[in-house]
């Protein structure tokens, strides 16, 4: 079936939504089409969406009772960084850019539910967090996988 409309909105990339969605409107601008094959649509990233029993603690800012009944405090509102040094990054990107997953992986968490509480039961200790992965190669090296598959944790 056809729908039309003077707007789409896609959830999509742009390669995905004009190249394989509605191959129609590439076909009729080839420069747009053009610039879209171009574009390298490789990404390094991830995210892992996690249901956890309680909030984390931290050193620099432990949890009080307080912000458990609350549902988090300051210190659970935020993006949390799982860094300590510029070196973490950069030894990051150049892993995966070697094809290879990195060693320390720069994570930043969310814990939406601190500031949502209809996304899970707070008031049980329960929350949600997001952990958004940077530096995951897109193309693994075939030795990496062959080795992978002989460690044993």
């Amino acid at each position: 079936s056809v729908i039309e409309s003077d707007f789409v909105v896609s959830g999509c990339t742009p390669y995905h939504t004009f190249m394989e969605l509605i191959p129609s409107f590439t076909d009729s601008h080839p420069r747009f089409a053009k610039q879209l094959a171009q574009q390298d649509q490789t990404c390094g990233v991830f995210k892992i969406n996690t249901a956890i029993d309680r909030l984390p603690n931290f050193a620099c800012l432990p949890t009080s009772k307080d912000d458990i009944t609350a549902g988090g405090g300051p210190q659970h509102h935020g993006t949390i960084h799982f860094e300590t040094r510029l070196q973490d990054l950069v030894s990051a990107y150049r892993e995966a850019s070697d094809g290879i997953p990195a060693t320390r992986p720069v994570i930043e968490m969310t814990i939406p539910s601190t500031l949502d509480h209809s996304l899970s039961p707070v008031e049980k200790g329960h929350h949600v967090a997001q952990l958004f992965v940077q530096y995951a190669p897109y193309d693994i090296k075939p030795e990496v996988i062959f080795l992978a598959q002989y460690v044993y944790y």
